[in-house]
Order: C-alpha cells, then sequence, then structure tokens
C-alpha cells in the first residue's frame, strides 16, 4: 500500500462542518500515450472509484479528522501536450470530495462560543445595587480570549477564508464590551436617587407609568413610600415635585420667626389647646416650658418627611435601572439569537 500526502487549497468557511474537495493528478513523464496506453473499463473517460469496506480489493482506512463522502472518488482520463514533446501524456486526475468530522470540535469550540452567547444578556439580570455586573462582564470577556485562542490552534489559518465561528465570537466580544459599558451607565442611573434630584415626568411616563414599558416587560408594580409627615412639615420643609430642601438644622429651624411666641406651624396646632390651658402662660398665650418641645417636634417631622421623600427619589431611580436592565436584556437575547442563529 503506498501513502500519498498532499496538498488543496480549503475553504474554512462552515467550519467545522465544512466538506473540502481536493483531486490529485497522476501520470508519467517518460512514457507518452502511444508508449503506455491507459484506459478505464468500457473505455469511459470518467469513472467512480467506490471504496467499499466489505470490498477487500480496496483497502480503507478510517481517518479520525475527515471521512469520504459516499465512499467514492471520481477519476477522470484526460491527455496533456508539453512544449518538449509533441506526442500527448496521459493523466489521470483523483478527485474525492471530504467531509470533516465535527465531534470533536463541536464540543471544543461551537457549544463554548454559544454558552459564552447566552450568558451576555444575562448581565442584565443581575442587580445594579450589587455592583457585580462590570465583573461578571469583564470575566466573560477573558473567556471569550481564552476560547479564540483555543480556536486559532484548532483552525488552520494559512487559508483565505474567515470561518464563520470566528465572526461569531468577534461579534459575541463586541456584544459584551457593549453590555459592560450599559451596565455602568444604568449602574449610574440606580444611584443618581444619591443626588437628590427627581425622575423627569417624561421618564416616569415612559418607564414607569401604567401604560410603560414595566408594564410591558412584565415588571411587578412597585408602591412608594408614604409620606405621613409631609402635611405636618410643609411649613418648615419645602417638599414640591420631589424636591426638598434641607439646608435647615436644627439650629436653624429655632432662629427662624414664627416658632418662638407669635409663630405656629403644622406641629403646633394640637399641642395649642395644651400650651393655653397650662401654668406660667406668657404674653403670647403660650407655655413657654413647652416652646422647646415644639421646636424639637417640628425638626424631628420635618426630618421624617425629607427622609421618606429621599427614599421614594431613590426608589424611582432604582426602579428605572430595572426596567433599563430588563430592555437590554430583551435587546441583547433576541441579537444572541440572530447572531447563533446565522453564524454557528
Amino acid at each position: 500500500m503506498l501513502t500519498l500526502y498532499s496538498t488543496c487549497p480549503m475553504d474554512l468557511r462552515n467550519f467545522p462542518y465544512d466538506e473540502q474537495s481536493c483531486s490529485m493528478v497522476f501520470g508519467s513523464w517518460m512514457y507518452t500515450s502511444w508508449e503506455m496506453n491507459v484506459t478505464f473499463i468500457a473505455n469511459q473517460t470518467e469513472m467512480d472509484v467506490v471504496l467499499n469496506e466489505e470490498d477487500s480489493s480496496y483497502l480503507s482506512h478510517q481517518h479520525p479528522q475527515w471521512e469520504l463522502v459516499d465512499n467514492r472518488a471520481r477519476a477522470r482520463l484526460s491527455l496533456k501536450k508539453y512544449e518538449c514533446c509533441q506526442q500527448p501524456f496521459t493523466l489521470i486526475t483523483i478527485t474525492t470530495k471530504l467531509r470533516r468530522r465535527p465531534q470533536f470540535y463541536r464540543y471544543l469550540t461551537v457549544v463554548p462560543a454559544a454558552v459564552m452567547g447566552l450568558l451576555v444578556p444575562v448581565i442584565y439580570l443581575v442587580p445594579s445595587s450589587s455592583g457585580d455586573k462590570t465583573t461578571f462582564g469583564l470575566l466573560l470577556l477573558l473567556c471569550l480570549v481564552g476560547l479564540m485562542g483555543i480556536l486559532q490552534q484548532a483552525i488552520p489559518f494559512n487559508h483565505g477564508s474567515l470561518p464563520r465561528i470566528c465572526s461569531f465570537y468577534l461579534g459575541t466580544m463586541i456584544l459584551t464590551c457593549i453590555s459592560v459599558v450599559a451596565s455602568v451607565i444604568t449602574a449610574n442611573i440606580s444611584v443618581r436617587g444619591g443626588r437628590r434630584k427627581p425622575l423627569p415626568a417624561w421618564l416616569h411616563s415612559i418607564f414607569l407609568g401604567r401604560r410603560s414599558l414595566r408594564r410591558i416587560l412584565c415588571i411587578g408594580d412597585y408602591g412608594p413610600v408614604n409620606n405621613l409627615y409631609a402635611s405636618y412639615a410643609s411649613s418648615d420643609v419645602h417638599i414640591h415635585s420631589g424636591r426638598v430642601r434641607t439646608e435647615e438644622t436644627l439650629q436653624d429651624l429655632e432662629g427662624r420667626e414664627g416658632l418662638g411666641a407669635g409663630g405656629g406651624g403644622g406641629l403646633d396646632q394640637p399641642l395649642q389647646g395644651f400650651c393655653n390651658g397650662g401654668g406660667g402662660v406668657g404674653e403670647e398665650g403660650q407655655n413657654p416650658d413647652l416652646l422647646p418641645l415644639i421646636r424639637y417636634g417640628k425638626f424631628i417631622v420635618g426630618k421624617m418627611a425629607a427622609d421618606a421623600t429621599y427614599r421614594n427619589i431613590n426608589q424611582e431611580w432604582e426602579e428605572l435601572s430595572r426596567v433599563i436592565d430588563r430592555c437590554l436584556f430583551v435587546a441583547f437575547f433576541i441579537l444572541y439569537i440572530f447572531t447563533a442563529s446565522s453564524l454557528l
């Protein structure tokens, strides 16, 4: 048995499910067709050579990486003239069609690529408050770089065609980079409530309203904190459209006009009868011993009202980032399905 080694151009666009067609030419440079007559059975110029394992006349061995399509090869006779000689030479061209065995490459490259691509939209299911979204995205990038190194060793890169799986790896890496940037933006949105900036009305209507993206994406409802102290503290702490002025301290509250004799806010009305009915009434009709209690009570109620408003502002920004994450999850999952179906 004679073992021959030959090279042929390969089209690796469908790797590892590719089929290659290779041709080998056999002929004599010493004997012309007049001196050596080579013919097929029944004087045919082309014929199929079937390699049947049950036929002992052909010795066939199973290759670990390639298999012969339909166990046959195509043989063709032709005549070729050279400049050196007038007589033609007989050439036999054997064309074989080979199919790659994809089992090894499927578990080495295709399945890890599909799993890495599926984990890209999962980044947006991680809560923004956890702070692990960026770390998760960077770990995916490292895994993709490692898989691309394995792919480089598995594919012969001395051919002009680019495998589609390489395009899938590149697309997955681009989506991962975009997801890391988007996760940083959503994390920044979730903490904007700490800056005491209320959510704009148009954002609330688009993302958090009754007929908004929140309903379309089937995200559960959230209830704002019930601010029971806003009515008592409205005269001392300014609350308007979610904006709270907190520059006033207890000392500022004690120095304002109206908190002493002659003043009166929402909180001192329930204590007014008790103050007037006690002993040692001052010139203005209030008990001077209870004036510090009224001042401290107003400050405490105002602080509680401000805290409740702050919690509502924080909750709105956090819910906005949650809705944006869910929108990005749906968008990236659709992109993953489209990319995987077209490239894998």
